[in-house]
């Protein structure tokens, strides 16, 4: 599976775009870019200190822009709108709070598809599943109201007329 990644400054300016400071007729400064390109690593690394791997390519030095982030683009709106509610306070703008918990599950499901254990129970069916008391209860048994005895010398017009009488 080929993963097709992005530079991290196209997801600065898609964080950019989720807290609407970008657009065709403003675009942000090179210092606001590099405020949040360093939120954005700093951000990477508490999340992959906490567990949350998603394939994000540290700056071996001082990140810049045009640099390969490592991320399938699975991830990097998520990142984005994370970004964004992260930067919102120092650019005094709305974080995009609605989308904010969707985009952390994102995340967190990413990893926890890598490390849970997977459990096999080889050729044989765990103790307890499935219907074991099927053959134990007579369902389809009725004896109704009375119960009948033949004797071999009674007709049986005779004990049906007793019955119903």
């Amino acid at each position: 599976m080929t993963v097709i990644s992005k530079a991290k400054g196209e997801i600065v300016a898609r964080s950019f775009k989720q807290l609407g400071m970008w657009g065709s007729s403003r675009k942000p400064s090179e210092e606001n870019e590099m405020i949040v390109l360093e939120i954005l690593e700093d951000t990477m690394q508490e999340f992959d200190g906490n567990g949350i791997r998603i394939g994000y390519r540290f700056a071996e030095e001082d990140p810049y822009m045009a640099e390969d982030s490592g991320v399938s683009d699975i991830y990097i709106r998520p990142m984005a709108i994370i970004i964004a509610v992260r930067c919102a306070e120092i650019f005094q703008c709305v974080p995009p709070l609605r989308q904010f918990k969707s985009a952390y599950n994102t995340l967190l499901k990413a990893t926890w598809a890598d490390n849970t254990p997977k459990y096999e129970y080889g050729n044989r069916t765990p103790i307890g599943s499935g219907n074991n008391r099927f053959g134990l209860i007579p369902r389809h048994y009725y004896p109704g109201r009375h119960q009948i005895t033949v004797e071999n010398d009674t007709q049986l017009d005779e004990l049906t007329t007793e019955i119903n009488e």
